[in-house]
């Protein structure tokens, strides 16, 4: 047998000790970039939009919430915010920072649908490299519908937003109830001039729906007066003024949010119009501040997805909670549980899984997933579009403004805080 020196055990211990730190080293960097120490979750927004300033409250409270029960998986969540102003050319650059250099597992892009759609494209290109997931808190049904048609390339892409098919569903809805209590018969029906309202106006023939007259039609209501309003428009007073000679007794601007709704309430009260019920989709009519921002003007605007708190039984989190604690932070917005249930949903798709670097994983937990909300139960359809049907499922609620700051909820009955009014008895 050969007898090793002891210079030669020396040196293969030295070896062997070598190999050992520098498999442990190639493993601790590996598992560094695996393992972030943060999980980054990204928000694109308009910064000079009042609805979009209030998103960034409801994300930050979110995350805050999540960090302060020990993050995801043993590991904090970091928000990180950028300002896309309005511009398509800056949300795509500024989505492609969040999801290449930041490394952001999640994206959320904020309200209006041509940001998300032009944001989502570029998504498409960039997930094989960079696999991540983009939430969207516009309501354009194609978002969504392109999941359908094309899985593996658009797979990524989800939103526990209502979007615009189920925005109709529950609008008719609402108006058959409108019908009943108010007892209108003739409609001034108003669209603003962007991407989403494009099935209100033309319908949309591969999904079965028609255009939204012809619901309303359906309902017994004859539409006399139609118009379609340019983003940026400031001068109302001729379409209210043609509505007042239609003979409406009801303006339903349903599709109706990303416009000028304070000089719209502005002018609806100072026109011929001003005692036909004026109902605008959402947006600022439904913040808190909307009563002093017009004047007073608004009195019996209607508007869905009020700041209204409300309470869903058990298992739901608590609505009202929600809004108080989104008011200490210096917002409010029904429309922000939106924004809120979004990260809370990413956040038990996580949890689920036990992943957040096996973002196909993650996807597949996403399609199965049951979270409760603040509107009530988030589960996915096969679009990954959330489910609007409430009971269990997520509900849209509408308010009216019946008072100096009086915004109260109207619909459904069974969370109606007072009956629907018209105008003019408001008005008194």
């Amino acid at each position: 047998m050969v007898k090793m020196s002891r210079s030669i055990l020396i040196g293969v211990g030295v070896a062997i000790v070598a190999v050992v730190i520098a498999v442990v080293a190639v493993n601790y960097w590996y598992a560094g970039r695996a393992l972030p120490p943060e999980i980054k979750i990204g928000f694109l927004v308009d910064l000079r939009d009042a609805v979009d300033q209030n998103a960034v409250k409801a994300a930050q409270l979110a995350v805050r919430e999540i960090n302060e029960k020990g993050g995801l998986l043993g590991r904090p969540v970091k928000l990180l915010i950028e300002d896309y102003k309005g511009e398509v050319p800056l949300a795509v650059s500024a989505y492609e920072k969040l999801v290449t250099k930041d490394q952001c597992v999640l994206v959320i892009i904020g309200k209006c649908a041509e940001f998300g759609l032009a944001v989502q494209e570029r998504g498409a290109q960039l997930y094989k490299e960079y696999p991540h997931i983009l939430m969207t808190q516009a309501a354009t049904a194609e978002f969504t519908d392109r999941v359908l048609r094309d899985y593996e390339k658009y797979k990524f892409s989800m939103r526990v937003v209502y979007n615009t098919r189920d925005q109709i569903d529950f609008g008719i809805q609402f108006l058959k109830y409108v019908k009943e209590k108010l007892n209108i018969k003739k409609v001034a029906l108003l669209y603003e001039d962007y991407a989403w309202t494009k099935i209100y106006r033309d319908g949309d023939p591969a999904w079965g729906y028609k255009p939204y007259r012809e619901y309303l039609k359906d309902l017994g209501l004859e539409v006399v007066y139609e118009a379609t309003i340019a983003p940026g428009e400031k001068m109302f007073l001729p379409i209210f003024e043609a509505i007042a000679k239609s003979g409406a007794d009801w303006i339903e601007a349903y599709a109706c949010a990303y416009i000028d709704t304070i000089t719209m309430a502005k002018q609806w009260a100072a026109s011929p119009a001003r005692d036909i019920t004026l109902h605008i989709g959402w947006g600022a009519p439904a913040l808190p501040a909307y009563w002093n921002w017009t004047g007073g003007a608004c009195l019996g605007v209607v508007v869905c997805s009020p700041n209204v708190p409300f309470e869903l039984p058990p298992p739901y989190p608590s609505h009202k909670e929600f809004l108080e604690k989104l008011a200490k932070e210096g917002a409010a917005y029904t429309w922000m549980s939106l924004v809120y249930n979004s990260i809370k949903f990413f956040a038990a798709v996580v949890e689920k899984a036990g992943t957040v670097t096996d973002v196909e994983k993650l996807i597949k937990v996403a399609e199965q997933i049951e979270v409760p909300g603040t509107l009530g139960t988030i589960k996915l359809r096969n679009d990954h579009s959330a489910i609007f049907k409430y009971p269990p499922y997520q509900v849209i609620v509408w308010g009216q403004w019946q008072g100096p700051g009086k915004l109260v909820l109207v619909w459904p009955p069974e969370l109606a805080q007072a009956s629907i009014k018209s105008v003019r008895e408001l008005r008194g």
